[in-house]
C-alpha cells in the first residue's frame, strides 16, 4: 500500500523516521531469511530497495553498508555514489573506481564509453579536492593495465583530454 507523502511528513519529522525504520526493518527481516538460488535472485532486488530507502532518508553510512555485501547492483551503486560525493567523497571515488573496473570487463564499446564518463566524474570531484595528480595517476594506471583494449585507451586518451 502506497502512502501519500503529504501523510507522511517531511525528511526527518518523526512519521517518517518510523515509517522507514519499519520499511528498512521488513527489507533487512526478508534479505536475513532469503536461503537458496531463488533468495539469492530476491536479494538483488531486496538489496537495491534497501539502499534506495536509506538514500531517500539521508542515510548514507547506512546505504554505503548495504554495498558492502554483493548483489548491489552498479546502478545502485552509481546513484549512492553521486547522492555521496559532498559528504563523503572518498566513498564515491572508490565506488566510481570500482564502477569503472566492471565497465571496462564488459569489453564492449558502451563499457569503455561508460567508463570514460565515470573517470570524467570523478575528474570534477578529484580537482574539487585539489586532488588532480591523483586522478592523472589512476588514468595512467588504467591506460597501463588496459593498455591491450585499444578502442578503450583510445576512448580514455580521448576523454583525459578534456580533463582539466
Amino acid at each position: 500500500m502506497l502512502i501519500p507523502a503529504a501523510r507522511v511528513g517531511a525528511l526527518g519529522s518523526p512519521a517518517r523516521i518510523a515509517l522507514a525504520d519499519r520499511a528498512v526493518a521488513l527489507v533487512e527481516g526478508r534479505l536475513a531469511a532469503g536461503k537458496g538460488a531463488a533468495a539469492a535472485w530476491e536479494h538483488t532486488g531486496l538489496a537495491t530497495l534497501l539502499a534506495d530507502i536509506l538514500l531517500a532518508e539521508g542515510r548514507l553510512d547506512a546505504a554505503w553498508a548495504v554495498t558492502r555485501a554483493p548483489g548491489l547492483p552498479d546502478h545502485a551503486l552509481r546513484r549512492l555514489a553521486e547522492a555521496s560525493e559532498a559528504a563523503m567523497p572518498e566513498g564515491a571515488l572508490a565506488a566510481y573506481a570500482g564502477l569503472v573496473e566492471r565497465q571496462v570487463a564488459l569489453t564492449n564499446r558502451q563499457g569503455y564509453e561508460e567508463a570514460c564518463r565515470l573517470v570524467a566524474r570523478m575528474a570534477a570531484l578529484c580537482a574539487r579536492r585539489g586532488e588532480e595528480a591523483e586522478h592523472r595517476a589512476f588514468i595512467e594506471d588504467l591506460l597501463r593495465r588496459y593498455g591491450a583494449k585499444r578502442s578503450f585507451v583510445a576512448l580514455l586518451r580521448n576523454a583525459a583530454r578534456h580533463i582539466p
